[in-house]
């Protein structure tokens, strides 16, 4: 037997050969081989991290995820560790680590990127994950025991265990940023896995008055509110003085809109590891710092919620809602949004109003080149202007009735001018044309035109014939939309709103590319948060004006029986930006060229990925789907034979 042959095989499927007809004494010293050299899951060819982890590039094991945390990925496995369930772990490069909980024999999948890793001594019953110190101090890394927290002082990590030795009531702690934050639980209270810092527990100290405690619930009816209260409760106290307890909790307690939450910008409040469960209305990417501002600029949003996927969650909730508790992110409220007819709106000289992270989407008669304290400077200048936006470099001048409502985005600022006569925008109307033109299908247009009264019958004509052709020209198919590659049609500030049915990070010149790929997408739009937003519509919808981005869409696929793959003379089919997720039976590093011969040249390869570094071949049904992803090709070989 070729033992070098055989330790390759042992890392996936062994082939063992029978023997029944072999001494007893050669199969003996075969199982003592297999022992010593076989190369599983759990071998030599996995890298050595810290806190005895292993790891490897380039693996995960599939499903089994418990949690995902935000994080980089040298952290991944101190995660683990710290999560009291993980067994596995996964690094992708969404920049989430996924935890996993999985049986030790699993063995991990090939992947084109990220990293997978496990913890062997998570295996061994009765093992202690935590680190020990002098004086029963045990602690670990990237933990937390949410809440119990009695007291926080500025300290370093390293002396945070000292920090709670000296206080006699702290059992547990966490230190994260420049704080040790001291604790009083209960020895069973378990530990939660948090990106950074470290927690810890003193082993040493008595847990039994912690646990000669009950929860009680006590709900207690106020004057103008409800409040509700968990409350720690010695059994061994008198009725009396519980009952005075519960007096002085009333006089002292700290309401939900009281002086326990955080001062905002701009009259907002805000609290660390809270939500207003539901009442979303809208949410937009954003740092938690921009949130309270999208709030207050959003016309309906009172409350809000920054988690930790990175949108804000803007929300609409009555002023008595009490927040929840969530062990990420933050949340907050603008409570002046409750004052009846109060203005909203920053003020300025010679009536100018504005706000950060608004727009006032559309209306745009104009653009130039300032500084944002400058733009209400600019649509003061042009008589025309009475609604203005600045995206970061742009001034952008609008016109627009006052009744115009305002959108929050993420950046920028907005306004208007109160001091601007709308009587003239208001003397507009808008016109719905319903126009039948004889090379195409019927279009319908929202125009905005002048009232026309005053005006005689030959004017209007004249107006209209101009209308005509404006719209004529204007035909979702026509003769305006800039050509793309591979027959594509594309435009700048414009979408086909709804219609999403998936969207993927990537530059706007992918964007056609990945609606190929993609099966059921016929329109696209790529939009300024970075997103191509692939859509299925049918093929006379009309698109609508943008701000920003671009738009388009693939006539061809409204065409039945097309082809959608390029192909060559070999009967290999392929396309950018896709891949048939899985049936991977093997990879090589290649250059993009050769990807399709390395497969030719397996006879088991039916399909192929190539990721820009590696070519994985596959094995796979004829009928498999393929994936629109962010980079790289995928093909297959049509005259395989699929049925074996």
């Amino acid at each position: 037997m070729n033992l070098n042959s055989f330790i390759i095989h042992t890392t996936a499927t062994i082939s063992v050969i029978k023997t029944t007809n072999i001494p007893l004494s050669s199969t003996i010293v075969f199982c003592i081989i297999l022992v010593v050299v076989q190369h599983s899951v759990y071998g030599l060819n996995w890298e050595d991290g810290a806190r005895d982890i292993k790891w490897r590039m380039n693996c995960d094991f599939f499903g089994h995820d418990i949690d995902r945390i935000s994080s980089t990925g040298n952290k991944c496995g101190s995660l683990c560790i710290a999560s009291i369930n993980c067994t596995h772990f996964r690094h992708a490069i969404d920049g989430y680590c996924y935890l996993k909980n999985a049986p030790p024999a699993i063995l991990p999948t090939v992947t084109a990127e990220g990293v997978c890793g496990f913890v062997p001594w998570k295996f061994e019953p009765g093992r202690d994950h935590w680190n020990g110190a002098r004086s029963g101090v045990k602690w670990l890394n990237d933990c937390d025991f949410f809440g119990h927290d009695i007291g926080r002082q500025p300290s370093s990590a390293e002396l945070c265990g000292d920090v709670c030795l000296n206080n006699p009531d702290c059992t547990h702690f966490r230190h994260v940023g420049e704080f040790c934050y001291v604790k009083k639980a209960s020895l069973s209270t378990p530990r939660t896995a948090v990106n950074g810092g470290i927690c810890g527990y003193i082993s040493s100290r008595n847990f039994d008055n912690i646990n000669n405690k009950i929860n009680t619930n006590i709900t207690i009816s106020t004057a103008d509110s409800q409040e509700f209260y968990v409350l720690y409760i010695p059994q061994n106290i008198p009725l009396s003085s519980t009952i005075v307890f519960c007096i002085i909790l009333v006089v002292l307690q700290q309401s939900v809109y009281g002086l326990n939450w955080e001062d905002g910008g701009s009259g907002s409040k805000w609290q660390l590891n809270c939500d207003f469960s539901g009442h979303d209305i809208d949410r937009i990417s954003s740092t938690g710092n921009k949130c309270g501002s999208l709030c207050i600029a959003s016309i309906n949003c009172t409350h809000f919620r920054h988690a930790i996927d990175g949108y804000c969650y803007l929300k609409n909730a009555p002023l008595e809602i009490q927040p929840t508790f969530a062990t990420k992110g933050m949340c907050g409220f603008v409570p002046w949004k409750f004052e009846p007819g109060r203005d909203h709106w920053n003020s300025a000289r010679f009536g100018v109003k504005w706000l950060n992270d608004c727009d006032f989407v559309g209306h745009d008669i104009g653009r130039e080149q300032s500084s944002a304290e400058l733009c209400g400077d600019v649509c003061l200048n042009n008589p025309d202007c009475t609604h203005f936006r600045h995206d970061g470099e742009f001034c952008h001048v609008k016109k627009a009735p006052l009744s115009t409502p305002r959108t929050a985005v993420n950046g920028g600022m907005c306004g208007y001018i109160s001091s601007r006569n709308f009587d003239n925008i208001n003397n507009k109307m808008n016109t719905n044309l319903t126009i039948s033109i004889a090379d195409s299908q019927e279009f319908s247009a929202t125009i905005s035109v002048m009232k026309t009264t005053d005006l005689p019958a030959v004017c209007k004509f004249v107006f209209c014939a101009a209308i005509l052709v404006i719209v004529q020209h204007q035909s979702a198919n026509g003769l305006n939309w800039n050509n793309g590659g591979s027959g594509s049609k594309w435009q700048m500030n414009c979408d086909f709103s709804g219609q999403e049915i998936e969207r993927i990070e990537a530059t706007g010149d992918k964007c056609s590319d990945l609606c190929i790929a993609s099966i059921n997408c016929t329109h696209f739009h790529h939009a300024s948060d970075g997103f191509c937003y692939l859509k299925n519509a049918p093929l006379e919808i009309h698109p609508t004006f943008a701000p920003d981005g671009a738009c388009g869409f693939v006539p061809w696929k409204f065409e039945p029986g097309r082809d959608h793959w390029n192909v060559q003379s070999n009967g290999v089919k392929w396309l950018p930006h896709c891949d048939f997720v899985g049936h991977d039976i093997g990879q090589e590093p290649s250059i993009p060229d050769h990807c399709v011969d390395i497969c030719l040249k397996n006879p088991e390869c039916t399909h192929f990925r190539h990721d820009g570094e590696f070519c994985h071949v596959k094995k796979a049904p004829l009928t498999t789907l393929r994936t629109a992803v962010k980079n790289g090709f995928c093909g297959y070989i049509s005259s395989r034979d699929f049925v074996h």
